[in-house]
């Protein structure tokens, strides 16, 4: 039953995440992915800091870590290199088609690392079918209007008129936000299964740890990038009271708060599943977002991408047949020393 929440909570908290954040970039996606990153990280760290700080009086003390520091180190790395990179790209001249078709790139990646550092070996069936997903969903998002009529066609999806250099160092970026979040899943799973299934530890430390390494590898100016916030003419009125907020401010505060359930919900299926199933999952989960934005903006979907559509839940069936027929969502693996 948790694990059903779990997803169900992955799915609302992620889908809304992405909407506030796609518009928060639109106009200035050149200064605000670090201002959005940054807020994300502290507004996780004060939402978890009474469970890990206790106050005694006048004395402040850390309440003692399960999972060892050099652990939290790591994931806090890892996961500082795939959110600030994956928010800061399209400075580098990446279109949408291009992002999507690195980040589905994800399953393969954790597929790849699961083997080489866990040691696991995949039932052929589920390599076909992440395989078979990864493909689906790229043909499904990046012609979602334009139809697939030949290989020029197809490679015209992904030309752009400048930067040729620079468009290469968003695309070696990209791939390496995509690919520090596919170590951080393995990693993740390392732990949870060698220390137990403290996922809320994990969370806070890796916020934590992570947030010291804005002002040194970022550009991160909040006294000149936090007035942007302010200069939305719109207006939007807080539930339950009067006060009207500039929209661009009110849509930070809710990608914080759909963020917190997002990375809540990842930590906890990490916890409860293994690194290449959280990852088929959030694969799905990136394509329901794009067929949630189809329906609601009614977008009209192109016959490649219903086949693709077709693809990805053929890949998804395969893969949950499998696992059940195996009795387990987990691979075939050697002991992990």
């Amino acid at each position: 039953m948790i694990e059903i929440l779990a997803i169900l909570s992955l799915f609302g908290g992620c889908c809304s995440n992405v909407l506030s954040l796609e518009e928060l970039l639109l106009d200035n996606k050149d200064r605000l992915g670090n201002v959005v990153t940054f807020t994300q990280f502290i507004f996780v760290i004060l939402i978890e800091l009474p469970k890990f700080v206790s106050l005694k009086g006048r004395k402040v003390s850390i309440k003692p870590c399960k999972i060892p520091f050099f652990i939290h180190s790591t994931s806090a790395l890892l996961f500082f290199i795939g959110s600030v990179l994956n928010n800061n790209v399209f400075m580098y001249n990446i279109s949408i088609p291009l992002h999507i078709v690195i980040k589905c790139l994800s399953t393969v990646n954790t597929m790849i690392f699961s083997s080489i550092i866990l040691k696991k070996r995949y039932p052929f069936a589920q390599i076909i079918a992440a395989l078979m997903m990864t493909f689906g969903a790229i043909i499904t998002s990046v012609f979602r209007s334009t139809e697939i009529t030949s290989w020029h066609n197809f490679l015209e999806s992904f030309q752009y008129s400048n930067g040729s250099n620079r468009l290469f160092l968003g695309i070696l970026l990209l791939s390496l936000s995509t690919m520090a979040m596919s170590l951080l899943a393995v990693l993740n799973e390392y732990t949870f299964r060698k220390y137990g299934r403290f996922w809320e530890e994990s969370s806070f430390y890796c916020h934590l740890l992570s947030t010291p390494l804005f002002p040194i590898f970022t550009r991160l100016n909040l006294k000149k990038d936090l007035p942007l916030l302010m200069e939305s003419k719109e207006t939007v009125l807080l539930p339950y009271t009067n006060i009207n907020l500039p929209r661009k401010l009110f849509m930070l505060i809710a990608n914080n708060l759909t963020q917190f359930i997002c990375i809540q919900s990842v930590n906890l299926l990490a916890s409860l599943t293994d690194a290449l199933t959280l990852s088929v999952i959030m694969l799905i989960r990136k394509f329901a977002s794009l067929l949630l934005s189809v329906y609601i903006f009614g977008n009209h979907m192109t016959k490649t991408a219903i086949s693709g559509t077709i693809i990805v839940f053929s890949g998804a069936i395969i893969y949950s047949w499998n696992s059940v027929a195996n009795g387990t969502s987990k691979c075939v693996q050697k002991k992990v020393e």
